[in-house]
């Protein structure tokens, strides 16, 4: 059976119930950060630590406009007063995150 999935009710489908969906969605997907509790933040800064030591290569989830996003690199700096992290991605593209927009990071295993 060749099933066209959403094709099919596309044309029954306005262009405003298209994007309300769209939304629907994306927002579905959305993690807020600020619900890590103390140990997963206890966690966070003793990868953060051993990454910075080891010169390993770590992978960020992170919320950015709402909307998750991830990105792998080394950490460069730590800047614990104004809680931000300057990376080196594996593309060498410098990229700065600040601590509350973070959601989880993990090694990088290859």
């Amino acid at each position: 059976m060749n099933d066209r999935g959403n094709i099919k009710w596309a044309s029954l489908m306005l262009p405003e119930h298209v994007k309300m969906l769209q939304d629907f969605f994306a927002e579905e997907d959305s993690v807020d950060p600020s619900i890590l509790n103390e140990a997963d933040l206890a966690e966070m800064e003793h990868t953060i630590q051993e990454a910075m030591h080891t010169s390993a290569e770590i992978e960020i989830d992170y919320v950015d406009n709402s909307m998750n996003k991830s990105v792998t690199g080394t950490i460069t700096k730590a800047d614990v007063t104004n809680r931000k992290l300057d990376l080196l991605t594996t593309k060498q593209i410098k990229q700065k995150l600040q601590l509350n927009q973070i959601v989880s990071l993990r090694f990088r295993h290859k």
